[in-house]
């Protein structure tokens, strides 16, 4: 039982990374990674291809958990990948509201 909630749970992970078993992480493929991920060796950021979001307000930034960010990063890129004049494969996105 304890084996198949592990594996459960690396198959959750597995969903939230790349996919491409690249190995630019360091490992071998997604897998292993997924598994580094549940024992909490590493980070879901190790993988190059998840994305970052960083959130700042009035310079301080806030801690937020990786699904909230997943959720973030989802609904920008979604929103800006429709925009004319975005480039198909940019490396940053920098959002900036300011209250009057």
């Amino acid at each position: 039982m304890v084996r198949f909630m592990g594996d459960k749970a690396v198959e959750e992970i597995i969903k939230s990374l790349g996919q491409k078993n690249c190995g630019q992480c360091g490992y071998e493929n997604c897998e292993k990674l997924a598994e580094a991920i549940l024992i909490k060796k590493e980070s879901i950021y190790k993988c190059v291809y998840v994305d970052n979001v960083q959130v700042k307000v009035d310079g301080k930034e806030i801690k937020i958990k990786e699904f909230v960010q997943s959720f973030i990063s989802g609904t920008i890129i979604g929103f800006a990948t429709r925009l004319k004049g975005i480039p198909e494969n940019f490396k940053e996105i920098e959002i900036k509201i300011k209250r009057s």
